[in-house]
């Protein structure tokens, strides 16, 4: 995951928290919580077109034979560290890529994916025609993470605009 993927991410709790907190919240909101708004507003948007767009480009790459040439365990606990080999015309690329979606893993799941991937198994991987060191094993499109993800960006836009467009009146009621 890219450090702007896991910022993206991050977006998500943070404005679960916030959309109702600047809807419902007493009071006009601080410059402090606007501005925090914002910044998630705009990470959280750009995250979101660029989630969407990843996986709707799955569509139109290609399946390609390759075969492991790494699977064990990593440091961390739930770890896995995968490797594989495919060719395209007179070039061998390697690629790590389970999936473009976040993909979180139990211990189980990690054995169950040590098992189904040992090293020299062949397997069929996704490769990007325009970018053909792009692959992934799982290329099925997956949109829940992204929608879901704009509609809780649109849930803070809302609540950012309902408490900022609060009249002092109405301030004052809510207290």
């Amino acid at each position: 995951m890219t450090p702007f993927a896991l910022l993206w991410f991050l977006t998500l709790p943070l404005s679960a928290f916030f959309a109702p907190l600047l809807a419902g919240s007493r009071g006009t909101p601080t410059k402090t919580h606007i501005a925090l708004a914002l910044l998630l507003l705009l990470v959280g948007g750009i995250g979101d077109v660029q989630r969407l767009a990843e996986q709707h480009a799955l569509h139109r790459w290609q399946p390609v034979e390759a075969r492991v040439v790494r699977s064990e365990a990593g440091r961390r606990p739930h770890g896995w560290r995968f490797e594989y080999e495919y060719r395209i015309g007179d070039t061998t690329f390697r690629g790590s890529r389970y999936t473009l979606a976040p993909y979180f893993r139990s211990r189980r799941g990690t054995q169950a994916l040590l098992a189904k991937y040992p090293v020299g198994q062949p397997l069929t991987v996704f490769v990007d025609s325009k970018a053909p060191e792009a692959s992934v094993v799982y290329g099925k499109p997956h949109y829940a993470l992204p929608l879901a993800g704009a509609l809780l960006h649109t849930l803070l836009a809302v609540g950012l605009a309902r408490g900022w467009l609060r009249t002092p009146e109405q301030a004052r009621a809510s207290r």
